[in-house]
């Protein structure tokens, strides 16, 4: 059977009991508002099941499991302003199923975590009850893998010991054709919260209360300085590193916690907080971490969430001795653990700190040191074992976690990659294993003592504080995907590539760039030039390759000669011409020779302007950047004197077409209207592409909005094409509607007797499938659904500006009501997408045409990626509707996120391997 990734359940029927929410649900429900459907909050796990089984045996377990826990049958509701959770008396659960038994061995444990990391990452909807879904990889006849994925907010970590367990003695027993014979439950969750209210509402916390507030005042923020400018909205996606502590660091950690009479837990603590001291300098390092509610023995049968979140402040100074570090972190973490039925939301409220959405309340470091849940088990006939989760995100910057498995306990990061790079958290794994080993040797050195990863001496010196500002400073700017900013003799330069939806000419960014620095730093803090790159190196993980960056160019003009005008003319006649060119376009009837062309009212757009006028009157072309190097009339002229001096001629490009790659040696690939994800995925493929981008828009020439058909705009762009590159065989690729372009390109070339090699393709719909999925009522309401929750994703990742969200439904445009936000200062502008105008009217232009088109069958290979973006599901064609249309080979694979944004790339090296595998597959063919 196919893997249903909807597995929509049965309508559930009305709800038989109403319960208020425990403190922890009512965090989790609110976290839910502001952040609907964030994976962050889904707890995944992974368990293998080997031996004789059969499959309705392990259906059956889990449905037994939900019927006997109500927090498994619990949907989540407001009454009022305040959330209830209800109790339904049945909840189907439908597990999805996916055999991999033909797909070969050595590839099914990639298959496996693919599958694994988009479950994970799937949102819940709280509001249906039943916040638990299950799909059951068949890896061979004896082999069973399991991905459990449960919401948070009916579930923690110890849950998952209890679910494996009664899971797995019910598939026993059902297996043996009887019931399971679980004890009796001695109360479910909903009574517990029945209880926590009574509690909380007895006055028992005055005593908390009052050693929390004294605890926490004056608490600083502790953070590790990013690598990369904090967004003003960070995104829960994380990435981890592992490493393996050895085979004994249970017994090792043990012996020595036992010889200070503390806990494996607080000794950790100890030497985790001061290996954070190591690498910030901190007199203070704060962590969050979990602690569980479970004090009532009744309580130890129940799966649900009993959990708060505690903070652990801990003062580190470099002359403090470990072994009296270790001391005062055991008083802390006693005085936490007393403490700790003071609910979290409570303790921010006592702390009170700056709400920032980029930030997590009060820590921004979380900890954990424990065994895992699940252990091994043997049933009859079958073993029972989990393997690694995979969790899907994080409120926190990072999650440090020391996890004892059966195998071996384990040091495993968490980490956003949006604000550090790999070699920074390895320098810390490093800093923290080796840290490990020195003090089960001794505990008499200092903090100062303890080991330092490499690299991480240098962080957050002065020169690399000043860089980054740069580097923020470039990337708020919505033409810039990347940034980096490198020291140089004098002065700091920076490097950046463009925004993938941008159409902005690349000449004309860096004095929009330096304009923007100008504005927003100091004097001495601003780079000397910018440059622009197609995209930035990168390494294998994804982060910036700083020492691949080319050198900063010479401080020296661009020019660009083209055939001179043939009268030889002075320099008092040139800056004569540049100062009448300079008053038509500024509306000075004077402007000054001495002053700069931005200080009398120039921007980048007049900027642009000026260099046209130049080109079409002197006969010379200077790059925009020259213009903000050498501003003034007099300046300038002399520039445009000496380029002016027979030294040869050259021909200016045409703007229609960008390079991308130059060297190489296999098959060209043209992409239409994208830069930033083909060049990020050509960055990952074996061999080497030639690669150029084909646009038929530049926003200093408007656009041609003439009337035409789909076919015909296409056919503009073949010729661009063949401009390029005059014979086939050809290789295109294209985006969303731009893909719709690509596709019917190659199908004009190829009606004129050239060779397709392959189109590839991204989210890209078939016309004719959207008319019919829009007569559809049912289907209509399903897209829209998903769209919705797709932007409102893209909004909370930053992807997507809220105006440009709303803006995108026109019954709030034509409401007035985007007006009024606006008026109110609520949002910046009113618009239906986050394009510049020029850029949005072309695409409006382009997809009018597009939706009156209907592809002609296509005879050529063509590879089909889906992303998120694009909804799936049994409502949904598999590839949107090109089942119908692509007559030859036509392979449409799932990869959840494509995309490159503000300096970090997402799924473009495994898009760059499937396009590998993809045009080996059709060479192979084609040689049969």
């Amino acid at each position: 059977m196919q893997h249903d990734p909807d597995q929509t359940p049965a309508t559930a029927p009305d709800g038989i009991a109403s319960f208020p929410c425990s403190t922890m649900q009512r965090q989790m429900w609110f976290l839910d508002q502001l952040s609907p459907g964030d994976p962050a909050q889904n707890v995944a796990m992974r368990w293998e099941l080997t031996g004789r089984f059969q499959t309705a045996s392990i259906e059956r377990a889990f449905q037994a499991v939900i019927d006997r826990h109500e927090i498994l049958r619990t949907r989540f509701v407001e009454h009022d302003g305040e959330p209830m959770q209800e109790v339904v008396a049945r909840f189907d659960l439908r597990p999805s199923h996916l055999d991999l038994r033909t797909t070969p061995a050595a590839e099914r444990p990639l298959r496996i975590e693919e599958i694994a990391a988009v479950e994970a990452a799937r949102p819940f909807d709280l509001s249906a009850p039943g916040l638990i879904r299950v799909v059951m990889v068949r890896v061979a006849g004896d082999h069973v893998t399991l991905l459990v994925v449960v919401h948070h907010v009916v579930f923690d970590g110890f849950s998952i010991g209890l679910m494996a367990s009664e899971v797995g003695q019910a598939i026993e027993a059902f297996e043996a054709g009887r019931a399971p014979e679980f004890a009796p439950l001695p109360l479910q969750y909903g009574d517990y919260t029945l209880w926590q209210q009574d509690y909380l509402a007895s006055g028992v916390l005055v005593e908390d209360r009052a050693y929390w507030t004294d605890a926490m005042r004056g608490v600083p923020y502790f953070e590790i300085e990013p690598d990369k400018p904090r967004p003003p909205q960070r995104s829960s996606a994380i990435a981890r590193l592992h490493r393996d502590l050895g085979g004994d660091f249970g017994d090792r950690l043990a012996t020595a916690a036992k010889g200070y009479g503390t806990s494996p837990f607080a000794f950790g603590a100890a030497l985790v907080s001061g290996s954070l001291h190591r690498v910030t300098g901190a007199a203070e390092v704060v962590l969050s971490t979990p602690v569980s509610e479970r004090s009532e023995p009744d309580l130890e049968t129940l799966i649900g969430p009993f959990i708060t979140n505690q903070i652990l402040r801990l003062p580190t100074a470099a002359a403090t001795v470990f072994a009296d570090h270790v001391t005062q972190t055991r008083k802390v973490v006693d005085g936490a653990l007393t403490h700790r039925n003071l609910p979290f939301s409570t303790l921010v409220e006592i702390v009170n700190p700056p709400r920032d959405p980029s930030r997590a309340p009060i820590a921004a470091v979380a900890f954990s040191l424990m065994p895992i849940f699940t252990r091994p088990h043997r049933y009859d006939g079958f073993a029972f074992a989990s393997s690694p989760m995979y969790n899907p995100g994080s409120a926190q910057d990072m999650r440090i976690l020391i996890l004892g498995r059966p195998g071996g306990w384990r040091l495993t990061i968490e980490y956003s990659p949006e604000l550090y790079e790999q070699r920074t958290i390895e320098g810390l794994m490093t800093t923290i294993g080796a840290g490990f080993e020195r003090v089960f040797q001794s505990t008499q050195l200092t903090l100062a003592d303890l080991p330092l990863g490499a690299g991480l001496a240098a962080r957050g010196g002065l020169e690399t504080r000043a860089l980054k500002r740069i580097e923020q400073v470039l990337l708020a700017h919505p033409d810039v995907a990347a940034a980096a900013a490198v020291p140089g003799s004098d002065a700091p330069y920076a490097f950046v590539s463009p925004d993938p939806q941008s159409l902005t000419p690349l000449e004309t960014l860096p004095a929009a760039l330096m304009a923007r620095a100008a504005a927003d730093l100091p004097a001495n803090e601003r780079p000397r030039g910018i440059s622009v790159l197609a995209s930035l190196p990168r390494t294998a993980a994804g982060d910036i390759d700083r020492a691949r960056l080319p050198e900063p160019p010479q401080a020296a003009p661009t020019a660009v000669m083209v055939p001179p005008v043939p009268a030889a003319l002075t320099i008092a006649e040139i800056t004569d011409s540049l100062a009448a060119l300079w008053a038509d376009l500024l509306s000075r009837p004077a402007p000054a020779h001495d002053r700069s062309f931005f200080d009398q009212g120039g921007h980048s757009l007049l900027a642009v302007r000026l260099m046209a006028r130049i080109r079409q009157g002197f006969g010379v072309a200077l790059g925009v950047r020259t213009l903000y190097e050498h501003p003034t009339i007099d300046a300038l002229a002399g520039l445009i004197a000496a380029a002016l001096k027979p030294e040869g001629p050259a021909t200016e490009d045409d703007w229609r077409i960008e390079p991308l790659q130059t060297e190489g040696s296999a098959q060209p690939i043209i992409a239409v209207n994208d830069v930033a994800i083909m060049v990020s995925a050509l960055g990952h493929m074996a061999e080497k592409h030639p690669a150029t981008c084909v646009r038929l828009f530049d926003g200093t020439r408007g656009i041609d909005q003439t009337e035409r058909t789909f076919e015909e705009i296409a056919a503009e762009y073949a010729k661009v094409v063949r401009k390029v590159q005059p014979k086939g065989p050809y290789i295109l690729f294209g985006v969303c509607v731009h893909g719709n372009i690509a596709l019917e390109t190659a199908r004009h070339l190829q009606s004129e007797g050239e060779t397709i090699t392959a189109v590839i393709l991204k989210d890209v719909w078939e016309p004719g499938y959207v008319a019919r999925l829009k007569s559809n009522r049912s289907h209509r309401w399903l897209e829209r659904i998903y769209a919705f929750r797709n932007k409102v994703r893209m909004v909370r990742e930053g992807t997507l500006t809220l105006a440009a969200m709303l803006g995108s439904y026109r019954i709030l445009r034509k409401s007035g009501l985007l007006h009024l936000l606006k008026a109110m200062g609520l949002i910046e502008k009113v618009r239906a997408t986050d394009l510049e105008p020029e850029q949005e009217r072309f695409v409006a232009y382009i997809s009018r045409a597009r939706n009156h088109y209907r592809p002609q069958p296509f005879t050529a290979p063509v590879l089909h990626v889906i992303t998120r973006i694009t909804p799936r599901g049994r409502a949904f064609a598999p590839s949107i509707g090109w089942e119908d249309v692509v007559t030859g080979p036509l392979k449409t694979l799932y990869i959840d996120d494509i995309r490159v944004h503000r300096g970090l790339e997402f799924g473009t090296a495994e898009l760059g391997r499937e396009i590998d595998i993809f045009l080996a597959e059709q060479a192979a063919r084609a040689a049969q």
